[in-house]
């Protein structure tokens, strides 16, 4: 039998970077994945964010701070009116925190190509269409972006 790999883990380095940047003392190297994992939870769970079409959520941490990029289809809905919404965001996290916080957001000008925002998107389609409905205006979504590699069964 075949030994399984991680494909990400194939892919860093070369078109992938790490979701998480910091460098820690063994000691502390477990608190920090766990709260890495807590803060990916907390963005994703939190009601702005909820249609905000999220696809990943990189963190950096530096020596005073924790800077948190989410990379969005939809930056103006986590942004809000004047800013309003990232500012709670930025709040609600920092109390979890003890470290200062700073949100940064990134626009994902591609949508369709992004796998992640397909898949969440096919996964609402299931809940509020038909399965196999669902599934081909996904794909007819991806190959009119040009994607190549798209596949869907019902």
């Amino acid at each position: 039998m075949g030994q399984k790999v991680n494909p990400i883990g194939l892919r860093l380095g070369v078109n992938k970077t790490w979701q998480s940047r910091w460098y820690a003392d063994p000691r502390e190297y477990a608190d920090l994945v766990l709260e890495d994992i807590k803060i990916r939870k907390l963005v994703s769970e939190l009601p702005e964010c909820k249609n905000a079409d999220i696809a990943e959520i990189e963190i950096v941490r530096h020596p005073q701070r924790v800077t948190i990029v989410i990379h969005t289809a939809r930056p103006g809905v986590i942004i809000g009116v004047k800013g309003a919404s990232i500012e709670k965001i930025s709040a609600d996290i920092q109390k979890q925190l003890t470290k200062k916080v700073q949100i940064k957001i990134k626009e994902i000008k591609r949508a369709d190509l992004n796998a992640s925002l397909i898949a969440q998107y096919w996964s609402s389609a299931c809940w509020s269409w038909f399965i196999p409905q669902g599934y081909e205006t996904g794909c007819k979504q991806c190959y009119a972006c040009w994607c190549t590699g798209c596949k869907g069964s019902s």
